[in-house]
Formats: C-alpha cells, sequence, structure tokens
C-alpha cells in the first residue's frame, strides 16, 4: 500500500509539476511604452485604445504599460527613467520597451528661429548642438535601462517628416540629424537596440498623419504598429504581423494649429531665403 501511494504521489507531483511549467510558458509578455505625444496617441480623439502601443499589445497579448507624456524631451526621458518610481518598476519586469523620443528636442526648441537659420542663413549649427545634446541623453537613457534591466529588448524608432513644402524642409534637417544620432548609437552599441523604421514607412503618405502636421493620424498609428509587430516577428517575440484593430482610431480635426502657423512663417522665411541667397 504505501508502494502504491508513493506511486501516486510522485505523478500527481509530476502532474503539478507539469502544469506550473506549462503556466510559466504562457504568461503574457510585458511590453512597456515610454516616450512622447507620438507613443502617447496625439493625434486621435481615442488615444488610449487606438495608439500603437495598444494595438501592438492586442495583437500579441501583452501585458502593456504605457508612461508617454506627450511635449517631453531626451532630457526629460532621461529624468523619468532615472527618478520616476513607478517607470522604473515597469522597466524592470519589461521584456520589450517601445520607445519614441527626440521630436520635441527641436520643436519646442524654438522652431521658428530655427526655420529662419536653415531656410535663410543656411546655417544648421543649432541643429547639430540639439542633436548632439539628443545624443549624449539618449546614451544616458539607455545607460539606466541597462542598468535596470539588461535583459529588455529595446525598440527604438526613428524620427519621420510630417511636413512637406518648406516646412518640411526644416523638419527633415531636425528628424534626419536626431535619426542619424539613433544610427550612430546602434553602430558605438550594437546589440543594445533595435531600431523601427517609423520614417521610412509614413514619410510617403500624407494620409498617415493627423490635421496638425506634427502626430500620426489613426492610419499613421497601424503603420506604426505593423513596423513594431513585424520587428516583434523577426525577433520570434510575436506571432502576428498584421495589426489586430479592436478600437478603430478616431483623427482630430484641427484645421488651425500651431503647425499650419509654422508652415506660413517657414514659406515667408523661404521666400526671403531666395531673396538673400538667389
Amino acid at each position: 500500500m504505501k508502494k502504491l501511494l508513493s506511486v501516486l504521489l510522485s505523478i500527481v507531483l509530476a502532474f503539478s509539476c507539469m502544469s506550473i511549467i506549462a503556466f510559466a510558458e504562457e504568461e503574457p509578455i510585458d511590453y512597456v511604452v515610454l516616450g512622447d505625444s507620438i507613443a502617447f496617441g496625439a493625434g486621435m480623439v481615442n488615444t488610449v485604445d487606438a495608439c500603437y502601443g495598444k494595438i501592438v499589445a492586442e495583437t500579441n497579448g501583452y501585458n502593456y504599460v504605457n508612461h508617454s507624456i506627450p511635449g517631453i524631451t531626451s532630457g526629460v526621458l532621461l529624468t523619468m527613467v532615472s527618478d520616476g518610481e513607478k517607470i522604473r518598476a515597469s522597466i524592470e519586469e519589461a521584456e520589450i520597451i517601445s520607445i519614441s523620443i527626440g521630436g520635441n528636442n527641436y520643436l519646442t526648441n524654438n522652431i521658428v528661429g530655427l526655420a529662419f537659420d536653415c531656410l535663410v542663413k543656411k546655417d544648421m549649427t543649432n541643429f547639430d548642438q540639439i542633436a548632439e545634446v539628443f545624443y549624449s541623453e539618449f546614451c544616458a537613457i539607455m545607460d539606466k535601462i541597462n542598468e535596470i534591466n539588461p535583459d529588455a529588448v529595446v525598440l527604438m524608432q526613428t524620427l519621420y517628416n510630417p511636413q512637406d513644402a518648406a516646412a518640411g524642409i526644416v523638419y527633415a534637417e531636425g528628424g534626419n540629424k536626431l535619426n542619424e544620432m539613433i544610427r550612430k548609437y546602434d553602430t558605438e552599441h550594437p546589440g543594445e537596440i533595435v531600431i523601427v523604421e517609423v520614417g521610412e514607412a509614413l514619410n510617403s503618405d500624407r494620409n498617415n498623419f493627423a490635421d496638425d502636421k506634427i502626430h500620426p493620424s489613426a492610419a499613421g498609428n497601424e503603420i506604426i504598429a505593423r513596423e513594431v509587430l513585424g520587428v516583434l516577428y523577426e525577433l520570434g517575440l510575436g506571432e502576428n504581423t498584421e495589426p489586430v484593430i479592436n478600437t478603430k482610431g478616431l483623427d482630430l480635426i484641427m484645421p488651425i494649429s500651431y503647425a499650419l502657423l509654422v508652415d506660413i512663417v517657414c514659406k515667408l522665411f523661404q521666400m526671403l531665403g531666395n531673396l538673400v541667397n538667389p
């Protein structure tokens, strides 16, 4: 009888261990989004439910936390990952971290003055300085993330150009220089980030951008989600490449916006620049 009980106990324990292992294997991946208004979903009315991070999480069944804040620069994000207890706790648990940062480094850094430099003076010195500061702060951000969780896969998005005409020249100058810094980091720190080519995916179609001419539209968020999903699939961290849209994004309608005023100013600067530098 004791021998039979021993055998039965061994069988029960074996099945229990198998159940525990199976449960552990089915634990969803922890996916954390950090960054600015792009990651927040600005440009849509229903930002929480329709932003690309939410789409990615729902498509692949991830646990999902979004710590993005509109308007922040790389310097603010560095402070957040250095001192924010909730954010640091999320990073510690994360298996995947998506980052969108950099655009506000030049958009909130006297964009009119930068437009004058670019279109009238043809002087890109201030753009270069902004890019250098971004690179230093991004390196520090990555140092903090690696300190907290060296095993997390970090996806870093490239910047896009939501403008055309004269303003597009200015936005391209800023975005391209920051993208160069992202690629520089990837070259100098191989394997620490995985670049998601958001810029290439969005730039070909103006419908990918909201009326404010700054943020991705609902269609743009779906495209970003598709790019992220493709990268995760290649990394073996996801099973789907086509976004599952549970909540359709609703575009924010803004017929008059800050970006439109910048566009008008840039056109005037371009005319002035053509006169000064024929």
